[in-house]
């Protein structure tokens, strides 16, 4: 199996078990632009951990959009 076969293969098996993932780090770009590819290609419902404000502020620099994904603030990860 070559590795984009692999890849779509966990894919679909991870979109099939409609599972949550949770990022840290979220101030990071590379984690931003994640949570938006996990959601467009449904691979799970991403949550990520910091403060909001900030976390949507960084999105909007980087012009991407924060629709469907789940933002918890680290004082509250007890309500996962």
């Amino acid at each position: 199996m070559i590795p984009s076969q692999l890849l779509d293969t966990i894919k679909d098996k991870a979109s099939s078990l409609k599972r949550t993932v949770v990022l840290p780090d979220t101030l990071d770009e590379r984690t931003i632009k994640a949570a938006r590819a996990i959601t467009d290609e449904k691979i799970a419902g991403p949550i990520l951990l910091g403060d909001e404000g900030k976390i949507r502020e960084k999105a909007e620099a980087l012009g991407t959009s924060l629709s469907g994904v789940r933002i918890v603030e680290r004082l509250l990860t007890h309500l996962l």
